[in-house]
């Protein structure tokens, strides 16, 4: 699960914004009852709308705690305050997040809050330092209203007590959570597919390329599939441990996945995602050269502007065979010019590549049993979305056309 925050902290933008005095006029600044509260409980419409200005998704602000009153923009140059999202660092809140986050939660499902994030951050106005910690839940829209939002904020901060915390402020806002996994593995071409021969790293077919998360640079390739059985549709990875576990990155310990922090698996490490991309632009330029010798075979056998040589039949044949040669080669190359730019667009960050989580490996080790055998594996359940059923082979081979 991918919070709005997390969404908004990669892809926060910074710059200054346009005069919203269009906006604010639309808005009608001037009716009192958007620039000041009904109560002390509930959040002025324009600080609503305004209050997470810079932040990408644009999400709007339902309660907050912090004592700072929030002025709207005025004057002929009014500009709104913008702000960008900022990691927490060196602070208590990062100690104790597992249990307080486990608690705040549990609170907030006794008040039948519709919650759909929890985080830590900081708020920093353009290009000034970030302000205090900010325990940032998101909640569904529309269903929370200023007032118990009100209620939860403050209940959130006595549990924030509770743990010896009180420089942190507690805000809700609207937010819709997505899963972003990246888009789902491909089906296995056929032989009239152009991007056949390249495509294979991105399918479901056995021999997948993979790397943990964290150590990218170490890479290995997945096993064997096995289902979890009986109504499960839950898909695992067979793999050696040391693939998601480097002995030179990780300590030799009994890995059991927990929920607050999941050790994730990519599809494609660094290196193995650096020669996938090479190898659709190998397959593009191939083709482009094979497109020039086929251009300068006609030119030579008289496809050109000569009109005193007339070709005979075989040459006319053989003209018609090379020039469907050059129109096939620069299909080809359209449909991987798409590959190529599809691939750059929904695989090249990490994050787009993320094929699931290790549930389980045990230690290395050596020589176990009678047979001497060494035990080095891991269990890797795979994201659901990351699997398209009606392209899911299980365990077959692709052989391409090789």
């Amino acid at each position: 699960m991918i919070s709005q925050a997390f969404i908004d902290a990669c892809i926060s933008v910074r710059f200054h914004d346009h005069s919203p005095a269009d906006f604010l006029s639309d808005l009608s600044l001037a009716d009192d009852s958007m620039a000041s509260t009904s109560s002390p409980s509930s959040v002025a419409k324009l600080e609503a709308i305004f209050y997470y200005a810079g932040l990408p998704s644009g999400p709007k602000l339902i309660s907050r705690t912090g004592p700072i009153p929030w002025k709207p923009p005025t004057g002929p140059e009014a500009y709104r305050v913008l702000r960008e999202l900022r990691p927490v660092f060196n602070h208590k809140i990062i100690t104790v997040w597992n249990v307080l986050a486990d608690k705040v939660l549990e609170y907030l499902d006794s008040l039948k809050v519709k919650w759909t994030s929890i985080d830590g951050v900081r708020f920093a106005k353009f290009e000034e330092a970030p302000g205090p910690v900010v325990l940032w839940i998101g909640v569904t829209p529309e269903s929370l209203s200023g007032e118990d939002a009100h209620t939860a904020a403050f209940g959130c901060l006595d549990i924030l007590k509770e743990f010896d915390i009180t420089d942190v402020d507690v805000e809700f806002r609207e937010s819709v959570y997505t899963r972003s996994v990246g888009p789902r593995l491909l089906e296995p071409g056929y032989d009239s597919d152009p991007t056949i021969d390249v495509r294979g790293p991105l399918t479901s077919t056995l021999g997948l390329q993979i790397a943990a998360a964290r150590t990218p640079f170490a890479e290995g390739t997945g096993g064997l599939y096995i289902s979890e059985g009986g109504d499960s549709n839950k898909v695992f990875l067979i793999t050696a441990r040391h693939v998601v576990f480097p002995p030179n990155e990780v300590p030799n310990q009994d890995y059991a996945r927990t929920n607050k922090c999941r050790h994730k698996v990519l599809l494609l490490g660094s290196k193995a995602f650096e020669k996938f991309f090479r190898s659709i632009k190998s397959s593009i330029g191939r083709r482009a050269i094979n497109v020039g010798i086929y251009e300068r075979q006609l030119a030579e056998m008289g496809a050109g502007d000569d009109k005193e040589h007339t070709p005979d039949a075989e040459s006319e044949r053989r003209m018609r065979f090379i020039q469907s040669k050059v129109d096939n080669a620069k299909e080809e190359m359209d449909a991987l010019d798409v590959f190529h730019d599809e691939v750059a667009k929904y695989w090249s960050d990490a994050s787009q590549r993320l094929l699931g989580h290790v549930v389980c490996s045990p230690p290395i080790a050596l020589g176990v049993g009678t047979e001497r055998y060494t035990e080095d594996y891991a269990i890797i359940e795979l994201d659901s979305s990351k699997i398209d059923k009606s392209a899911f082979r299980g365990n077959v081979i692709d052989f391409g056309t090789f």
